[in-house]
């Protein structure tokens, strides 16, 4: 009775499994499931790849492989060391979340999803298992990591206003550089999506005055004037801050319009996917953004809570653990 290689219990989010006998035998059947491909594995590289179907194991149907024992003595007799890793074909779907840096220098963080299949299965097993990464759970880390490093590094070429009030280009063009990428550890990357960016409150403040027709050197001299005005209220008291005000009429006024909205009786809000003015209704956001239509007020109101997305699961997170899925941040 021929011995039979096969992965029997492949469930819909595994990745990867490896036979756990690394001693085949000429004449063993390898059985390859739908949606699978098994790929023979020695010394280090990836060897023949068997697609859909029964195969016998003989020279002919692993000809890598033959080729290397070739050079052993008695390479045609049983058994001979190899090792079988099934490799799940079907599409995967992930979270990101990560934090980076734009081109105009100002902090970015971002979540969102990501749908992906494997290719190549022999470039794959090379690429991210390695002869190490067996489970599924140390594959699927490999891949996020690597997809949030290729995405730090390609955020990095847009400015901070680009990036966030266009998700949808933003998502596109970052999903054409990416599957390039992608390619060289044998995946294709098939779709890809920003659920969602943020910055610090300093640099959203010069978003929404960008969005009102406020000059960048307005905006930076009224952060100076304000960052002055506290100084001097540190120093000398209301009095100082007050006398200090005096002296720059001009710059005082500019400091009390550039207030956050609230206070200065702002009456709308920058929607973070179109970048139009949505009008506040009852001081808070809309529901929907009447420019664009998408969902507003809990974005805006999830960016004002959140200071950090999940590594894991890319949801935005607060505290020690994530409410989502209990990763430790």
């Amino acid at each position: 009775m021929p011995e039979i290689i096969e992965w029997k219990k492949m469930r819909k989010d595994d990745m990867v499994y490896r036979w756990p006998n690394d001693l085949v035998k000429w004449g063993s059947q390898c059985l390859v499931r739908e949606n699978q491909a098994a790929v023979f594995y020695r010394d280090g590289k990836a060897l023949d790849v068997m697609g859909v179907g029964r195969h016998t194991l003989t020279t002919a149907n692993v000809p890598i492989l033959t080729g290397i024992l070739r050079r052993i003595a008695g390479f045609d007799k049983s058994p001979f060391t190899a090792e079988v890793i099934f490799i799940n074909m079907t599409k995967f779907q992930g979270k990101f979340g990560g934090r980076g840096q734009t081109r105009d220098l100002a902090p970015l963080m971002f979540h969102g999803e990501f749908w992906y299949e494997i290719d190549d299965a022999q470039i794959f097993v090379n690429e991210v298992v390695a002869g190490e990464n067996y489970t599924t759970q140390d594959a699927t880390t490999f891949i996020r990591s690597k997809f949030v490093e290729l995405a730090m590094d390609e955020l990095s070429g847009y400015s901070l206003q680009n990036a966030m009030t266009r998700l949808d280009e933003t998502s596109m063009k970052a999903k054409t550089r990416l599957a390039d990428k992608f390619e060289e550890y044998g995946l294709k990357l098939l779709d890809m999506a920003f659920a969602g960016m943020d910055t610090e409150p300093e640099y959203r403040e010069r978003l929404f005055f960008a969005a009102q027709g406020v000059t960048g050197q307005q905006v930076l001299t009224a952060e100076t004037m304000r960052r002055s005005a506290e100084a001097l209220g540190q120093g000398g008291g209301a009095a100082a801050a007050g006398s200090g005000i005096v002296l720059i009429p001009q710059l005082a006024d500019m400091m009390r319009q550039s207030q956050k909205p609230q206070d200065a009786g702002v009456t709308a809000v920058m929607c973070p996917y179109c970048g139009e003015a949505a009008p506040l209704h009852k001081n808070k956001a809309p529901k929907f953004c009447p420019n664009c239509g998408k969902v507003l007020r809990k974005q805006v109101e999830a960016q004002a809570k959140a200071k950090k997305f999940c590594p894991n699961c890319g949801a935005p997170a607060k505290g020690k653990f994530c409410a989502e899925c209990g990763e430790k941040l």
